[in-house]
């Protein structure tokens, strides 16, 4: 038997959705035209709404609110030997919590072998030693890329949101009409 545990930490209760968001914003204008063509309504209100306005922080706030956390797969949790299963069967033990700190610690193996583990402490009040983190998911609600974006911001005179620093693009992801896209 192995004794290794498989320990899942998660900012967010997990929920079971198909994607992180309401498929109407997965919609691109073909579908929308398709829809309306088929007899349906067409582009989605929430769509219109969003292109409507012109307020870079309520599309921000729009964005934040649609957008759903901690969501997993049907297909993935569900049914025997998917997460759920192994969560409830003691396979997996999930964390809701945040790593606060990590370091590093030597384990005596043998006696005499020394191995590199890693000790995280988590927001919940637990504290896990693992011999490796394997996958690292998800993101915060600050603007990604670090020193690269905001060297880019700084020369360049790049927009970015007061609200939240994420840059301002257009239509096609292009940022302040650049040959930088943003995906």
């Amino acid at each position: 038997r192995n004794s290794r545990r498989i320990h899942l930490i998660s900012r967010h209760p997990i929920k079971e959705q198909q994607f992180d968001t309401h498929q109407d914003w997965m919609m691109d204008l073909a579908a929308c035209q398709r829809i309306k063509d088929g007899g349906g309504e067409g582009r989605p209100r929430r769509q219109e709404r969003f292109d409507r306005c012109s307020c870079w922080k309520e599309r921000r706030e729009t964005i934040a609110q649609e957008r759903v956390a901690g969501t997993v797969t049907p297909a993935l949790y569900r049914g025997d030997k998917g997460l759920g299963w192994a969560i409830e069967r003691g396979a997996v033990d999930w964390h809701q919590a945040e790593v606060l700190t990590r370091r590093y610690v030597h384990d005596t193996v043998h006696g005499t072998q020394k191995r590199k583990r890693m000790e995280l402490t988590l927001s919940c009040g637990n504290v896990i030693t693992v011999d490796e983190v394997l996958l690292a998911t998800g993101f915060g609600k600050k603007r990604p890329g670090g020193a690269l974006i905001t060297n880019l911001v700084e020369t360049f005179g790049l927009p970015v949101s007061e609200f939240c620093g994420f840059p301002i693009v257009d239509e096609h992801l292009s940022w302040a009409n650049s040959r930088i896209y943003v995906a």
